[in-house]
């Protein structure tokens, strides 16, 4: 957790905000992998640093929900 909290400082300094919440939310969904539960608390992190820098929410429905999680595992490799 130590980890997280210093690479979501880190993200919110150098990346997007779009960009930097997408990184939060991996990062959390990675720590341990659970299918509902971690997948919940990402998306609120995710939200409330999107909410913090003036954007709307991201809502990630749950059809399309898997595809996004291969997404963030399929880009995020070369971070």
């Amino acid at each position: 957790m130590e980890k997280l909290v210093a690479n979501v400082k880190r993200f919110r300094q150098e990346k997007h905000p779009a960009e930097s919440a997408a990184l939060a939310h991996k990062e959390f969904v990675f720590i341990h992998p659970c299918v509902d539960d971690n997948g919940r608390v990402a998306r609120l992190l995710m939200n409330l640093i999107l909410l913090q820098e003036g954007f709307e929410i991201a809502i990630i429905p749950p059809v399309v929900r898997n595809e996004y999680v291969r997404a963030l595992k399929k880009r995020m490799l070369l971070i």
